[in-house]
């Protein structure tokens, strides 16, 4: 495993999503989820067969990682989730 690009303390906002689901007759509908400002790392980490987008915020608990078989997957949909351009990341050099 080797981190190939990396994305550190970009200001994400999680939450605030409105209730969707199925509720009983007379029910109350939810409040939107509670909305928390974070602090988020990236990095995308080549592995055999393919590549993880890692991320974790440094001030709440969101994190996550998933795996694509292409960089090109990973880094779009970094895009789409969190609104990352590929050109905003940062090479990581290999230890020398």
């Amino acid at each position: 495993m080797v981190v190939i690009r990396r994305l550190l303390a970009v200001p994400l906002r999680f939450g605030g999503e409105e209730h969707s689901g199925w509720l009983p007759g007379n029910a109350a509908t939810p409040r939107p989820t509670p909305i928390e400002e974070a602090l988020v790392d990236f990095e995308i980490i080549e592995v055999e067969g393919g590549y993880i987008l890692d991320w974790f915020s440094r001030n709440t608990s969101h994190h996550g990682d998933l795996w694509y078989e292409t960089l090109e997957g990973a880094l779009e949909q970094a895009r789409l989730d969190f609104g990352l351009q590929p050109e905003e990341w940062h090479p990581v050099e290999p230890d020398g």
